[in-house]
């Protein structure tokens, strides 16, 4: 398994838990990278600090499975990032991403009222500090076609799509956020996940 946005390795433990043979991340962030070798010293080796829309000196035609986890969104380059993953991708294995629905970045809540506040056409990216590190990165609302059709560029064809209703609690551990709202999720899906495949050259 490889993790594009590995961050501190909790999702790469969790999979060499559930009986990954191995596990590979690539992470913007050094920081983020030394805590996911203190959590999986046996793999080392594996984990690389680097942009995912950069190319790693790791196996090509490797990988049963890719993930990215809420971090899609992140790289400056998305046909450069599925082009890398295709590389690195076996010719049966699976590419899985994950992040917010671009829907769901539209909604807001005003007056205890859900409204949609912003336009889903808009893909302009936001600025935020991310990682103990303060990692500066521009976050982009994707819409659906668009992470869809770059894909297609990359040679991958989407092989399942959910869309599924989030139960979200008022608060979880006396935090309550302020994006992430169950009213909201009452009305849209909090998250999208993709399941790519290999097209075949």
């Amino acid at each position: 398994v490889l993790d594009l946005g590995c961050a501190s390795g909790q999702s790469l433990e969790y999979l060499y838990k559930k009986g990954a043979s191995e596990v590979w991340g690539i992470d913007i962030s050094e920081e983020q990278i030394k805590k996911a070798k203190e959590r999986l010293p046996q793999f080392k080796e594996n984990l690389y600090i680097s942009p995912m829309e950069s190319e790693v000196e790791i196996p090509n035609n490797y990988f049963d499975y890719i993930i990215s986890i809420f971090s899609i969104g992140y790289t400056s380059d998305l046909l450069k990032t599925f082009s890398n993953a295709y590389k690195y991708l076996n010719d049966s294995g699976e590419l899985i991403v994950s992040w917010t629905h671009p829907f769901y970045y539209c909604l807001d809540i005003i007056d205890n009222k859900v409204i949609v506040n912003k336009s889903y056409f808009c893909e302009n990216g936001e600025k935020i500090t991310k990682g103990p590190d303060k990692i500066i990165l521009a976050q982009k609302n994707l819409m659906i076609s668009t992470i869809i059709n770059i894909a297609r560029k990359a040679n991958f064809y989407v092989d399942a799509l959910l869309e599924e209703e989030t139960v979200f609690k008022d608060d979880v551990n006396g935090y309550k956020s302020t994006f992430w709202r169950k009213e909201k999720t009452e009305n849209c899906p909090s998250t999208i996940i993709f399941k790519f495949k290999k097209l075949k050259p």
